[in-house]
């Protein structure tokens, strides 16, 4: 199992270079927000 997820993350290395990682992680983490903010939005609404 360890040894799989090893070339899994080769893998995913090999595809997006490292600071593509911290961009999704920082994307997602912002939409995550923006998202909750809207929902609160509407909710007070």
């Amino acid at each position: 199992m360890a040894s799989g997820n090893k070339t899994l993350m080769e893998l995913i290395h090999q595809i997006f270079p490292t600071w593509h990682i911290y961009l999704d992680m920082f994307l997602v983490g912002f939409a995550t927000y923006g998202f909750l903010r809207i929902k609160k939005k509407i909710k007070t609404k």
